[in-house]
């Protein structure tokens, strides 16, 4: 994890903090990202020591980790260029989109038309989250901003909050992955 850890993209993003990186919550952190890559949605710390036991010895999937990290990192990248100015720097919607994107790691980097339809869809969803906690009307809102933000304001690292934000944000994503125009 610490090697992972070390990726460039971590410095950049905003997404720890220098405190963060000095009590080692970034090693953390992608520990959580890793074992629900792995296993699925955790609830927060719950499992996160388990884990810790189970692959102290041998992690036969470091490899495999690894290569994901770096794909899903680089098209995250490619997406949110400003990802410092944008809410996917915090680490409830950061745990989001990552997991979200790890699940068509396979399929990355995205063609650049895709990446150009994907990156619109996922930074115009983010502001409709925002303006929606800015304004708390959300008149015009769609019902998978509101529902998003459900799950991120109260209780985020819950595991019943965390999958409701993945199937949102895996249904938003599916749409542009999926289009028949494209």
């Amino acid at each position: 994890m610490e090697e992972i850890a070390d990726i460039e993209f971590w410095g950049n993003s905003g997404v720890f903090s220098a405190n963060d990186r000095r009590r080692m919550l970034d090693v953390e952190f992608i520990s959580e990202l890793t074992i629900a890559y792995l296993n699925g949605p955790q609830n927060k710390k719950k499992t996160l020591e388990e884990f810790y036991q189970q692959y102290e010895v041998a992690f036969d999937q470091a490899e495999e980790v690894n290569g994901m990290f770096r794909k899903v990192l680089g098209e995250i990248d490619q997406l949110l260029p400003n990802i410092t100015k944008s809410r996917w720097r915090k680490k409830s919607d950061f745990y989001t989109l990552f997991l979200t994107l790890a699940k068509w790691s396979d399929q990355l980097p995205l063609p650049s038309d895709l990446r150009v339809k994907v990156a619109s869809s996922v930074s115009r969803f983010a502001e409709d989250v925002d303006l929606l906690i800015a304004d708390g009307i959300g008149n015009n809102t769609s019902e998978s901003v509101r529902k998003y933000l459900k799950h991120v304001e109260r209780a985020a690292s819950d595991l019943g909050s965390r999958k409701g934000r993945e199937q949102v944000l895996e249904t938003l994503i599916r749409a542009e992955l999926d289009d028949p125009k494209r």
